[in-house]
């Protein structure tokens, strides 16, 4: 059996991605896409180590407010959002997803830091560089239209939905997709 892709820590994924759900769910606004998820007691540290540090700052703050919480197994779990993808080294920072996705994306593509899950790493199984460690997040139902635009034009994909593409992470959540 291989390992797994999850690069920072051994809290299964399923309950991340409850913590996350149950963090965003209440705070999503179609309305308001570009500040809705982006809570200020959620702000990443800007001088984290690295991206593991800043995804498990976020997650472990979140995981604090979040302590009661029903883990449920399968597609039920994900209540109607997606999981998406970010390739932040694939980045070329044209803002034309943040333009369409009316600010769900940054400059930079980087999904809202509230609905950040996990950091995974495809290494050595991927040959690009620029592929290889990718940031996974949940998109409420409410503002999917508004990530599609910005991956509809993002011309570098460094962001797609988990579902429609070939990952580690794809095939070890595969249960959760379908």
């Amino acid at each position: 059996m291989s390992s797994s892709v999850f690069v920072f820590d051994d809290v299964p994924f399923e309950r991340r991605l409850a913590e996350t759900i149950a963090w965003c769910a209440p705070r999503a606004r179609a309305e308001d896409p570009k500040h809705s998820l982006r809570s200020e007691e959620l702000t990443p540290g800007l001088l984290a180590r690295d991206r593991a540090d800043m995804v498990r700052s976020v997650a472990q703050y979140r995981r604090g407010s979040a302590r009661d919480i029903a883990v449920a197994n399968g597609a039920e779990s994900m209540r109607g959002g997606r999981l998406l993808i970010y390739f932040p080294d694939a980045d070329l920072a044209d803002g034309a997803a943040e333009v369409q996705s009316r600010g769900f994306f940054d400059v930079h593509n980087v999904p809202p830091w509230d609905t950040w899950i996990a950091l995974a790493d495809d290494k050595p199984a991927v040959t690009d560089p620029s592929f290889q460690q990718y940031m996974i997040a949940w998109v409420p139902h409410e503002l999917i239209a508004c990530a599609t635009a910005g991956i509809d034009v993002n011309p570098e994909r460094c962001i797609a939905w988990l579902d429609e593409s070939n990952v580690g992470a794809r095939r070890e959540l595969e249960r959760l997709l379908r």
